[in-house]
């Protein structure tokens, strides 16, 4: 039964994201100013495949509670979470795009945007230590453009650290304490950058981290003109920077109650839930392949 659910939702994100394509070739293709049934109708069209990217999402959330699922399984299901992050965050551009193509109206992040595409977070990583191990993906970014912009990078992407619950502290402690090596990198042609070997440099007392990236851009206005802007990613998958190899059990831990609990949301959770999390920490805590496991 869950292969089939797995299957069905696969073709359905398949199917979308042909869609998004779509979407996108007609807006590029609309003509100034946006006749109005035009624009209803490629509106219209991106609502609706948002809110069906939403409901396949809240399907494989509650995949968590209602079955215990095999690694293999687990890993499928995270990776369609994965991509449908990435959709969303394309259609909910090209929304706001259209509504500034529209009105005018500057809406924030409707040129360009930054994707994580692929990191090896959750987990806890040593102090000063390379952040991905062999077998996991380099943190990939992406640059987005909206279909009728065309932004282009003014710099270099930077990687900036934040530390949830932090006590207040002067501002060389804090930036101390947030210090990265190999946190500024070039973007590719194809508008991809790697952070093969970014490092953080201090621990963060076993609470939680994340990490996000931003990029200046340059692009063309409407009327000509060019305009700079500095655009952000998402927050990353959280993870926690041990300064030792004993902090590990509790750093372990706290991941995986942040992780099951939704950061505080939840007071109560089934058991379901506890062990698909619980499999897939062990699974990256061992190192294994997600994909293919040899000691589930």
């Amino acid at each position: 039964g869950i292969v089939k659910v797995l299957v069905h939702h696969q073709k359905c994100v398949d199917q979308l994201s042909s869609q998004i394509e779509h979407a996108r070739y007609d807006q590029r293709q609309l003509i100034m100013p946006v006749p109005q049934n035009e624009y209803e109708k490629l509106y219209s069209e991106l609502c609706s495949i948002r809110q069906e990217l939403l409901i396949i999402q809240d399907e494989l959330e509650n995949l968590l509670v209602a079955s215990l699922l095999s690694p293999k399984h687990l890993f499928l299901r995270n990776s369609l979470t994965e991509t449908l992050d990435v959709l969303i965050a394309r259609v909910e551009l090209y929304t706001n795009e259209l509504t500034y193509l529209v009105s005018g109206h500057n809406v924030p992040g409707c040129f360009a945007t930054l994707i994580i595409k692929k990191q090896p977070f959750p987990k806890s990583i040593k102090q000063n230590i390379k952040s991905t191990s062999g077998s996991e993906d380099a943190i990939l970014v992406e640059l987005v453009n909206a279909p009728k912009t065309d932004c282009r990078p003014a710099g270099k992407v930077m990687a900036a650290m934040s530390i949830a619950d932090r006590v207040p502290s002067s501002k060389k402690t804090k930036r101390n304490s947030l210090a990265m090596q190999n946190d500024q990198q070039t973007m590719n042609s194809n508008g991809v950058v790697r952070f093969p070997d970014l490092r953080f440099m201090h621990g963060t007392r076993l609470k939680i981290a994340t990490v996000k990236f931003s990029l200046e851009v340059e692009y063309l206005k409407s009327d000509g003109s060019v305009c700079k802007s500095l655009i952000e990613s998402n927050n990353s998958n959280p993870f926690i920077v041990m300064t030792n190899e004993n902090q590990w059990e509790s750093a372990a831990g706290n991941l995986l109650k942040y992780y099951a609990f939704k950061d505080g949301l939840f007071s109560e959770i089934s058991w379901n839930r506890f062990a698909n999390l619980l499999q897939s920490h062990y699974l990256r805590s061992t190192r294994q392949d997600v994909s293919n496991p040899a000691r589930p």
